[in-house]
This record gives C-alpha cells, structure tokens and sequence, in this order.
C-alpha cells in the first residue's frame, strides 16, 4: 500500500468525524433571526426580592424601570391557559404540593407567591404589562402537554409587538418553532441536566453538548455560566457567531467578567449600575 492511501484512510475518517461534529452542533446561519433588540441583559424570573417574588408583575415592573430584559418560564394550567411560573410543582414558591398543570387557571389565582399579595401571572397579564417597553427571553418548559403549549404560545406571540425571543432546553420545542415561526428568534438552553429515574443519560450528554442542534439550529445559545468551554460552545459563537446569553450570573464582578467576553447575562441577586 503506498503511503499516500495510507495518509488518506487515516485523514479521511478524521475529515468525517469533524464534518459530522459541525452538522450536529452548526446554529443557525441562513436567514438568520433579528437580535438586534434582544442584546441586553435581563433579570432573571425579574428583578426580584423579598417583596416582589420571582416571575411576579412586581418584579418584571421593576425591571422594565431599570431597562432591562425579562427571562419569563411558561407553562399551562389544566385549562389550558399560558402562566408564567418556572418549577414543575408550586410548593416552593405557593406552598402547594400539586404540579401547576394540575390546577385550573381560577385555582391557580388563588395561590400567592412566596407569603405576599402577588399571583402567578398569566402570559397575558405579562404581555400587557411589559408592552414593548423591555424584551422578553421566554423559556419554554417541558413539563407536559408541550406542543399544546407551543402552539398556544406561538399564536398568542404573533399579536405581540415587542421583541422577543424562545428559548428551551428541549429542542423538539425549539424544532417546533423553527417549522412553525421561522422568524421567531429561538435559542437552546445548555447547562448540567439533572438526570432523573427514566431520564436517558444520552441524551444528557448530547444536549450538553450542543449536539442536538441539528433538530433545532439555534439563533443563540443560552448556556450556565460555568460550561463556557464546552467545545460546541465555543465553535457556535466564536466561530460561527451565534448569540450567547450566560446564566445565572450571581454578581457583577461576574456579570463584567462575561461583558468583557462580549456576552450578554441573566442575571439574578444584584442590580447592576
């Protein structure tokens, strides 16, 4: 055999493994979303504290005083109405041990959040009160009855005339909208999964590491804060030149450390200047 077959069994295998590493992990680069509104900074379930409690009007009212973005959660009540609450169960925050899906939207506005005078909101009431004023980072949750969800939302978003963007750790969702709302600005959250009983642990690596965005090819990718070097990562924005938004970032000594990245931050327990 002569040496350049051999170089080239061995090259070509690398090549491919290389090819296919891009194809999984590409974001999207042809018709790419407008995000020109959308890099910002945003509050984290809003600029909350102990008297205006996460994902409340009264947080998101101060955000938008501040100027800045909102990362709203949103999921359905039994009825199907939109609400925008992030944990699967209300106990924690309503001291209540059923799951959010469980209770009926008039059930649902009998619960206050974290021992105040605020109710979940819905999608609606978050709509109305932000109007336009600040962009929205709307995470998706996967918690059940996703695609009715997604298609309640995406009709509900196309009134909306503010800047927004979708965002989810699933990419089915995000695959959804790419179908559904190709000009919707979709982003694929990354972080460390809790694997559950049940749970692939896969494809806990594969969405670690970006290698799902072939179902999705994501305008930006939304990642925690300490999984910055993960290689898609890295490949997506610094070479393909996706969008990057860092969660949760915890202080501003951390959020200036991301800026300097030329990253934008949702952040959560300080108020930056």
């Amino acid at each position: 055999m002569s040496p350049f077959l051999i170089i080239l069994l061995i090259i070509l295998p690398i090549l491919t493994i290389i090819a296919l590493y891009i194809f999984l992990t590409l974001p999207r680069i042809f018709d790419s979303a407008n995000m020109d509104l959308l890099k910002i900074d945003y509050a984290h379930r809003g600029l909350h504290n102990n008297k205006a409690p996460e994902n409340s009007l009264s947080a998101y009212s101060r955000a938008i005083e501040q100027g800045f973005g909102i990362e709203i959660d949103v999921q359905l009540s039994s009825d199907g109405k939109i609400f925008v609450f992030h944990d699967e169960t209300l106990k924690r925050m309503c001291g209540c041990e059923k799951k959010l899906s469980e209770l009926t939207s008039d059930e649902l506005k009998k619960l206050n959040l974290a021992d105040t005078d605020e109710c979940i909101p819905t999608l609606d009431e978050v709509l109305e009160l932000v109007d336009a004023r600040v962009p929205l980072l709307i995470e998706v949750k996967y918690y059940s009855r996703t695609k009715e969800l997604c298609e309640l939302l995406a009709t509900r978003l196309d009134s909306y005339i503010g800047s927004f963007a979708i965002q989810s750790f699933d990419p089915r969702v995000l695959r959804y909208f790419k179908k559904k709302r190709p000009k919707f600005a979709r982003g694929q959250l990354v972080g460390k999964m809790k694997i559950k009983k049940g749970d692939n642990p896969f494809i806990a690596f594969f969405l670690r590491h970006l290698l799902l965005n072939f179902l999705s090819r994501p305008d930006f990718i939304s990642i925690e804060s300490n999984h910055t070097r993960e290689l898609g990562f890295i490949l997506g924005t610094e070479v393909f030149r996706a969008k990057a938004f860092i969660w949760t970032v915890r202080s501003k000594k951390q959020q200036l450390f991301f800026h300097r990245q030329r990253y934008y931050t949702i952040f959560e327990g300080f108020e930056p200047n």
